[in-house]
């Protein structure tokens, strides 16, 4: 945004927008690991 100089009409839509592209990218890739855990453990 301002470290571009591009305008954006929502920042917060376009940011929003970003990540879920970044996410189906790293998902695509395989990278998008979920820990799970119960509740009481500790990682």
């Amino acid at each position: 945004m301002e470290s571009s100089g591009k305008t954006y009409q929502n920042h917060y839509v376009t940011i929003l927008k970003w990540y879920e592209e970044d996410k189906d990218k790293l998902r695509q890739k395989g990278l998008n690991k979920k820990m799970n855990y119960d509740v009481g453990e500790s990682l």
